[in-house]
């Protein structure tokens, strides 16, 4: 599932990430991995984008997500086709942005 480098910032708050460097100023575009609340932003957004499908076929924890299945392993096409529609929703909020 995506990641930080991949969450954009709002244009409002990117001059709160100002750093200098011998090129000049430079402000972050994007979400910062190691940053403070970094992991707690990340994990609310993706709540947010799947929340439809939490907690029957998608698990979030921090930075991971896992799709769920049935436990029947001779029903494997349907794991696929779970798998498929979530990942068509994570493509579809990321176009939004």
């Amino acid at each position: 599932m995506g990641g930080y480098e991949e969450q954009e910032l709002d244009v409002t708050t990117r001059a709160l990430t100002a750093f200098e460097t011998p090129l000049g100023r430079m402000q972050l575009t994007r979400l910062a991995q190691k940053a403070t609340n970094s992991v707690a932003v990340y994990q609310a957004q993706m709540t947010w984008i799947l929340k439809e499908e939490i907690p029957e076929s998608v698990g979030i924890f921090i930075d991971d997500g896992g799709t769920k299945g049935p436990r029947n392993t001779t029903r494997k096409p349907l794991n696929q086709k779970i798998f498929m529609g979530i990942c068509h929703k994570l493509r579809k909020s990321l176009i939004q942005y």
